[in-house]
């Protein structure tokens, strides 16, 4: 809970007029975020000029893990007698479940949506729905002090219980698009209601455009249905994640690509054990602009599956620059040709002298799993190893601009974004029936203007 809150109505200090306050708060508000949290404070103790913009970095983000921080900061935030509207503050909210210490409910989530009208992110974590067991008390004492509970826990770990053994309260999430017309960024972890009405009616109503990130992780009741609802209320969204155990189909695939089109960029699929060419074919036609496809749990046969689909992607995806598949069993040599070709000629087009292209053009990680013995041993993947990072580590470094070109511009809260490990470098590209590929940096140092 944010410190000042509870003091800043009443501060004498307020009246005190710094001799800075002529500069406007956008620039206060850039200095004060490269302070420290306690430095921040005391900035929103000193005037009303400084404290608006100090507030609300110190409101912006709130994450909740136990009832009593809640309902203390709901209770400033409702107050009608304060001097600023701290609801207006908060950007973003992170609520985790855990029966003991926080339960999310109907009347939690009517609270936060009613007050904070500006909020742009939320995350609702349900993965612990119920805790741990209790140890079993012996009716005779022990002959030694049992150590603390900590203790207990980390050398007998407990069986972690998952949504799968029991059902979430179903939330009035319909009152997100009623109430928040700015929220850009959704997630739900493990939010497994008896059906999906819930979602399906925030799906309906979410319609104000501005909704650009989803993630739905262990959502073992949504429906295709839902999530084709959601795509056509809002396609300008560029970054889906759908993890978990949902079944993802071509229908589903097929109606998110139509209608986000050019706008998606970012699409992980947990299970995709149900998709085809179909959908495949689809993406490569609509998503010219998709930048990140991975797909978890791929049916390795070859009735359902080709290598088709996936070329396709590789040809039109002119801005994909990762690309990982859990099972790619299905995939041949051609697949591995036509990745070759590309990287070729886009580290040709960024090691021109005159190119203005950055050097994370192009792409630049394939992660793929369970792949033929006979393409691990082929002569086309022998040459891409020889344009991986592998080969590269002595003409590389952790600090320059391809080490972080893994990092997607413009960090949205709550979503998983994933970077280049430090050590990808001194790691062999095949691993048993894995790839692990990462682009070796250009040799040819961009021009600067």
């Amino acid at each position: 809970m944010p410190q000042y809150a509870a003091t800043g109505a009443t501060n004498p200090d307020l009246s005190y007029q710094p001799m800075s306050n002529n500069l406007p708060p956008s620039i206060l508000r850039r200095i004060f975020e490269q302070a420290s949290t306690e430095e921040i404070i005391k900035c929103a103790q000193t005037c009303r000029h400084w404290a608006i913009p100090a507030l609300k970095i110190i409101w912006q983000h709130l994450k909740f893990i136990r009832t009593r921080d809640f309902d203390r900061t709901f209770a400033i935030i409702a107050r009608k007698n304060t001097i600023f509207p701290y609801g207006t503050f908060v950007k973003s909210i992170e609520i985790i479940h855990a029966e003991r210490e926080l339960a999310i409910s109907s009347q939690m989530m009517l609270l936060v949506v009613s007050l904070c009208h500006d909020l742009e992110a939320i995350s609702l974590n349900f993965s612990n729905v119920r805790a741990g067991p209790k140890m079993e008390q012996s009716s005779t004492p022990p002959k030694k002090a049992l150590p603390p509970p900590q203790m207990i826990q980390h050398r007998v770990p407990t069986k972690t219980v998952t949504t799968a053994d029991t059902h979430t309260q179903p939330l009035p999430l319909a009152h997100i698009g009623h109430n928040c017309p700015s929220i850009h960024t959704l997630r739900l972890d493990s939010y497994v209601p008896k059906n999906d009405d819930s979602i399906y009616e925030m799906a309906k109503y979410l319609n104000h455009g501005t909704l650009r990130n989803v993630r739905f992780t262990g959502c073992t009741t949504l429906q295709g249905s839902t999530l084709r609802k959601l795509a056509k209320t809002n396609p300008q969204m560029r970054h889906i994640e759908i993890l978990g155990n949902t079944p993802i189909t071509d229908s589903t695939t097929v109606t998110l690509a139509e209608e986000c089109r050019l706008n998606l960029q970012h699409l992980v699929i947990g299970n995709a054990y149900h998709l085809t060419d179909k959908a495949f074919l689809n993406l490569a036609h609509y998503c010219s602009n998709l930048q990140h496809l991975s797909l978890y749990n791929t049916n390795s046969d070859a009735e359902s599956l080709s290598e088709n689909g996936l070329i396709h992607i590789v040809k039109k995806c002119s801005s994909l620059s990762v690309l990982n598949i859990s099972n790619a069993r299905w995939l041949g040599e051609a697949f591995f040709e036509e990745v070759l070709i590309r990287v070729k000629q886009q580290l040709q087009d960024v090691e021109e002298p005159n190119s203005k292209l950055p050097a994370s053009y192009g792409l630049h990680q394939i992660c793929l799993g369970n792949v033929r013995r006979e393409i691990l041993r082929s002569p086309t993947l022998q040459k891409l190893i020889e344009l991986s990072s592998y080969l590269d580590d002595s003409e590389t470094s952790d600090d320059d601009e391809y080490s972080t070109a893994f990092e997607a511009p413009g960090q949205v809260p709550f979503m998983s974004n994933e970077t280049l490990p430090p050590n990808a470098r001194k790691m062999n590209v095949v691993r048993g029936s894995s790839i692990w590929w990462y682009r070796r940096q250009p040799r040819v140092s961009q021009a600067t203007n």
